[in-house]
């Protein structure tokens, strides 16, 4: 049986000071982020000077560019997201071969959806006006627009995919995870279901909360050593999304 031991957990070394050092600015940074989101939010809380922008991508649908949208969304909505989560922690579970790694992913993706709405019900910032479009691909969506949960959902799920995976691994992830975020952000707007920064806004957020919710998870390990007690011989240098 493997214990995760995470390496600020252990005596550090040079180097895992410097890392230690760049995790609380990387937080520090992500902290500023997620206030600047929320400020941002009540700023444009009634605003609808995007409306344009809505209107002007909505005239430039084709058919192919509908189902790619669609399908995007489609992915990306409450009930197959949660399936996507899963699918993430059981393999994060496998790949570490931690069962606790895997929860805590779980944990950050859950926590940073969940905030994510709330937000959206503070806000409260109504959906652009569903009259001035031509095309009703997707069906009008009622809930508050601030942040895009879509786009939210997505890049948190490539940050925590990022901070489960060793350094060595992590160019195969950044590309693709880049890619998926931006298309999912990009048929939101041309669904006509968000304005440009509701989409902005779930990148940063997804990334800067999922960030700060999947440090905020290491209690989880160490919860699970205090229940277990560490013997020697048993804890095995697993720390996740800081190896080298």
């Amino acid at each position: 049986m493997h214990v995760e031991l995470l390496a600020e957990d252990q005596d550090p070394g040079p180097s895992a000071r410097l890392r230690k050092a760049d995790r609380r600015a990387a937080t520090v940074i992500c902290a500023v982020l997620v206030a600047g989101v929320i400020a941002t939010g009540f700023a444009v809380r009634r605003s609808t000077a995007e409306m344009g922008a809505v209107v002007w991508v909505d005239s430039r649908h084709s058919q192919f560019l509908d189902g790619i949208a669609w399908a995007l969304s489609w992915i990306f909505e409450a009930p197959r997201a949660a399936v996507v989560a899963a699918v993430l922690v059981l393999m994060v579970a496998w790949w570490r071969r931690s069962v606790i790694s895997g929860l805590r992913a779980g944990l950050a993706l859950a926590l940073t959806w969940g905030s994510s709405y709330l937000m959206k019900l503070l806000v409260d910032r109504p959906r652009p006006q569903w009259s001035l479009l031509r095309h009703h691909v997707a069906g009008s969506e009622q809930d508050p627009s601030f942040p895009s949960g879509h786009v939210t959902f997505a890049a948190a799920l490539v940050i925590v995919a990022l901070l489960c995976t060793r350094r060595m691994y992590r160019a195969w992830i950044v590309v693709p995870g880049t890619a998926l975020v931006l298309g999912v952000g990009a048929s939101r707007l041309y669904l006509g279901v968000h304005y440009p920064s509701d989409i902005v806004a779930g990148m940063v957020y997804g990334a800067a909360a999922g960030y700060l919710m999947f440090r905020a998870t290491i209690v989880v390990n160490r919860v699970h050593l205090a229940l277990r007690g560490v013997r020697a011989g048993q804890v095995t240098h697993v720390e996740s999304g800081d190896d080298e």
